[in-house]
């Protein structure tokens, strides 16, 4: 927290926040990506028809890999994308770098990377087939926004360093895990996972990193200009 004091007038300048405070807002963002809350019923899916012919997704629409139909899957992908965008910036990955050096006791880089794999690469409360793709949707996303904060030079090495090694355990945990016995759905999404890893521990400019999907603009809704016609 802090405020532009001037010389005098007695107010705070800066002050980090409790621990305890950082640890519950990152919780509350990391509810907004659970699947049950990104799942789309199937009764409200049924009411949403392929545009018109005439009629072009514009700004206030969600973005679709499915052509003229609503996708629910990458409408999901974009409400994760704009919280993970935040959580793994790279001015904020330093930041968190910076705050455990000076301040031991308070939450780091690697914990605050460790509540996200918790909250998706560890996350076992996924029941139905859209919850378990949305799941690996996450884990994708947050793999590659850990690909970008390795290479990323804007960020301080540390931060560099520690979303490597966060690679890294993702990389030994699909190797213990992929012996088990899975669905052909998610030895796919593993196999591919193992590619990923593979390529960018070797080159990392051979990896590919796609852009993430943005959400519709939102509120105001509207057109980009408004004209007043005055009598």
């Amino acid at each position: 927290d802090y405020s532009y004091a001037m010389r005098g007038d007695g107010q705070l300048i800066v002050k980090q926040i409790a621990s305890e405070r950082q640890v519950a807002a990152i919780k509350a963002l990391l509810k907004t990506i659970q699947p049950k809350q990104l799942v789309i019923s199937e009764k409200i899916l049924q009411l949403i028809p392929p545009k018109p012919i005439g009629y072009q997704k514009g700004r206030e629409s969600f973005k679709s890999r499915t052509g003229l139909t609503f996708d629910p899957l990458t409408a999901a992908e974009s409400a994760s994308a704009n919280t993970l965008s935040l959580l793994f910036h790279p001015e904020r990955a330093t930041r968190l770098v910076e705050q455990k050096a000076r301040f031991p006791k308070m939450i780091g880089l690697s914990e605050m990377i460790d509540m996200v794999l918790e909250a998706t690469w560890l996350n076992k409360s996924s029941k139905t087939e859209m919850e378990k793709e949305i799941n690996r949707t996450n884990q994708k996303l947050v793999l590659q926004y850990l690909f970008q904060l390795a290479s990323n030079k804007n960020a301080c090495s540390q931060a560099n360093a520690i979303a490597l090694l966060k690679i890294e355990e993702i990389q030994d945990w699909i190797n213990r895990k992929i012996l088990m016995g899975f669905d052909i759905n998610q030895k796919a999404h593993f196999h591919y996972v193992l590619r990923q890893i593979d390529l960018f521990l070797r080159n990392p400019s051979d990896v590919e990193i796609p852009q993430a999907i943005k959400m519709p603009d939102g509120s105001p809704i509207g057109m980009f200009q408004c004209w007043n016609k005055l009598d």
